[in-house]
């Protein structure tokens, strides 16, 4: 046989065929299965449970992909096998079943997050009942001066009073129905924060969001629970889109998907009435003219502080409470 050439292509694959075996595998099924296992569990508990966490996944995923990196080289110096073309090899190969994994699971939380829709009403003409016509939409409640009251107060921390807390009544006017202000509530994304960063809207109120610096965000809004109200997007043209609640929700946080913690979190309460204020530099409210079937007042302070307290405005003008915040 006569020996190769000098330069023969046939030669450098041949040998590159030889590199190759002699660079993967070199961890044992075992090294690598511990490896994937360490960076799954980084990925999900490491940053923050990745569940209660919707859309804020990027560092729990970077640092887990830098994590097998890390492990890899480890696992390879361990074994006195240490090489590039090995590292190389077996950390592709870990990342590319990790992707795998990670896409998955976002999936299922993705699906299981999601809120389901209602399913429809019955058809009362499938039922063979006659359709009956759509009755038309409640008037606001009148209530007389009488059935009124004002509600004043403080709310303090340590016995100093906080400026900006949201004071809203939280129960007891279910019943009722209140005109929507003309105003529309409008919530903006200067790139930096949503502003305002505490609102309340009431139902039936237009709630217009924007983008005020000509960037793409995408409005998240979540109960407390983290189940999801909408998500929607806010052109990066800077045009208003226009929203109506038709039910209050409560509390509820708002996060921008696009650029998660950089701008940080807002709070916006969605009620079914219009008495709620905010109190001033020395932690004063006023409300007036609240029902007196009005149960219980809530105050909230960005970051989650909140205290709650029964109110009894019978045969009160003026009812004067004081809450405090953990």
């Amino acid at each position: 046989m006569l020996p190769h050439r000098l330069g023969d292509p046939g030669v450098g694959r041949l040998e590159r065929g030889r590199q190759l075996t002699k660079a993967y595998p070199v961890l044992p099924i075992w090294d690598r299965l511990a490896i994937l296992a360490i960076a799954v569990t980084q990925f999900l508990v490491g940053h923050g449970r990745i569940w209660n966490k919707p859309f804020d996944w990027d560092r729990s995923i970077l640092l887990s992909y830098a994590t097998i990196a890390v492990l890899v080289a480890l696992a390879l110096l361990f074994r006195r096998r240490l090489r590039f073309l090995a590292w190389s090899l077996h950390t592709l190969e870990l990342v590319g079943i990790k992707f795998i994994l990670t896409a998955s699971i976002l999936l299922v939380i993705l699906m299981v997050l999601h809120p389901k829709p209602s399913p429809p009403a019955p058809s009362k003409a499938a039922e063979g009942v006659a359709m009956r016509p759509t009755s038309p939409p409640r008037p606001p409640t009148v209530l007389p001066e009488a059935m009124r009251a004002d509600v004043e107060g403080l709310v303090t921390r340590a016995g100093s009073g906080i400026s900006g807390v949201l004071v809203f009544v939280s129960s007891g006017l279910e019943g009722l129905l209140f005109a929507a202000p003309d105003a529309a509530f409008r919530l903006e994304n200067d790139g930096t924060r949503f502003i305002p960063g505490l609102g309340a809207v009431q139902t039936g109120q237009a709630f217009v969001v924007r983008s005020a610096n000509r960037e793409l965000h995408t409005l998240l809004m979540t109960k407390p629970d983290r189940s999801w109200v909408f998500n929607i997007p806010m052109l990066a043209s800077g045009t208003d889109r226009s929203l109506k609640f038709d039910e209050p929700k409560g509390l509820v946080t708002l996060q921008c998907t696009v650029h998660g913690k950089r701008e940080g979190e807002a709070h916006l309460a969605i009620i079914n009435h219009p008495f709620f204020a905010f109190t001033d530099a020395d932690g004063r409210f006023r409300i007036h003219g609240v029902p007196r079937m009005a149960e219980s007042l809530t105050a909230y302070e960005p970051g989650g502080a909140e205290g709650t307290i029964r109110l009894s405005l019978r045969d009160l003008p003026l009812a004067r409470v004081a809450l405090s915040l953990p």
